[in-house]
């Protein structure tokens, strides 16, 4: 029955968007609803056909400004705050995967969280960073 959905989301994957299912739906639906199953048989048609105007106008860097994207900057932002930093003074991506995966509330990397799951992860950063800077 989701043949059609499964194919634009190969299609969207393969230009770059890293959007999960959830956060599609959830997007399209303003966030009333987050599975396909939810879906009213009408509302499942016009998803797909919004789907595909998405498809054909998206450009490549698009998903760089999805609000899950826009979380996950936060995130770095504060890490490097915290000195998460190469010597080039560039955010240290494998030290702030290592912490997510070690210390994040889902255990996980960082870009594995979704739009849902990322406002708690940031709540949890943030209560890291007050206790960095309450302790210089």
């Amino acid at each position: 029955m989701y043949n059609h959905y499964f194919a634009i989301e190969k299609k969207l994957k393969q230009t770059g968007l890293e959007m999960s299912r959830a956060e599609l739906v959830e997007n399209f639906t303003d966030g009333k609803k987050s599975g396909l199953k939810e879906l009213s048989h009408r509302e499942y048609n016009e998803f797909i056909q919004h789907l595909n105007r998405l498809l054909n106008n998206q450009p490549k860097a698009d998903w760089k400004n999805s609000p899950a994207n826009k979380m996950r900057r936060k995130i770095i932002s504060l890490f490097k705050k915290m000195n998460y930093t190469t010597s080039d003074d560039r955010a240290d991506m494998e030290a702030i995967e290592g912490w997510c995966i070690k210390y994040g509330y889902l255990h996980k990397n960082l870009n594995k969280y979704n739009s849902s799951e990322l406002p708690k992860l940031i709540t949890q950063v943030e209560k890291v960073h007050k206790t960095f800077v309450e302790a210089l």
